[in-house]
């Protein structure tokens, strides 16, 4: 009656509602915490911290479970890691089912092409959140995925592939070089630690870095 009572809930229609509202999140936070493989000897905390902000945000059952399976699976069992998991995607505003499977099925294809990536460029690692980061702002830039690959052969064995890659696109794109057909065969090198300008012919000495410091804090 009390809890009722605290939430307004006084008539018949009321009150049917308020109990299966509270029915569906009970259930919900029962599916969540056997997505994610997590325990919850008593659900009400867990239920007030986090199932009911995320129902209240527009997230439906479907879609907490579908989001519950994937962190599972990328090893983040726990409500904490899903909870930023949530706060992303909604920042992003992904909240339907349909948005969210879209949006892990478009990661998904992104590690593929990572994945090429890093074949080509003979390393073994597994792809991170930093390629993806890298491989969106690629694409931002203008370059095909046959450009991003050719950048990758020239960074084999390297010890960072992406961020060589990364250096060679953006020299690139300086000097407006977005097809194959136009990648210069000369690679100029100004220094053994500094990675090649492909392409940049223009070179600085320490003044002229200094001067264009100068002028920005100007």
């Amino acid at each position: 009656i009390l809890e009722l009572y605290n939430n307004r809930c006084f008539g018949k229609k009321e009150i049917d509602g308020y109990l299966s509202e509270k029915e569906t999140i009970t259930q919900t936070a029962i599916s969540v915490s056997r997505g994610l493989a997590v325990y919850c000897e008593i659900l009400q905390p867990y239920i007030e911290n986090y199932i009911s902000p995320w129902m209240a945000k527009g997230f439906s059952t479907n879609a907490l479970n579908f989001i519950a399976n994937v962190c599972f699976k990328r090893k983040k069992r726990s409500f904490e890691e899903m909870d930023e998991t949530i706060a992303f995607l909604y920042n992003q505003g992904i909240i339907s089912i349909e948005s969210i499977a879209i949006y892990f099925e478009n990661i998904a294809k992104d590690d593929d092409f990572i994945k090429q990536l890093l074949i080509i460029a003979k390393s073994e690692r597994r792809p991170n959140k930093f390629d993806r980061e890298a491989l969106n702002l690629w694409h931002e830039w203008g370059f095909s995925d046959e450009m991003i690959k050719k950048a990758a052969e020239l960074s084999q064995g390297k010890t960072s592939p992406i961020s060589y890659i990364n250096v060679i696109l953006s020299n690139w794109k300086t000097n407006k070089i977005f097809k194959v057909e136009d990648v210069p065969t000369k690679i100029t090198t100004q220094t053994k630690q500094q990675a090649p300008t492909f392409g940049c012919e223009r070179t600085f000495t320490q003044d002229d870095f200094n001067k264009i410091i100068d002028n920005i804090e100007d």
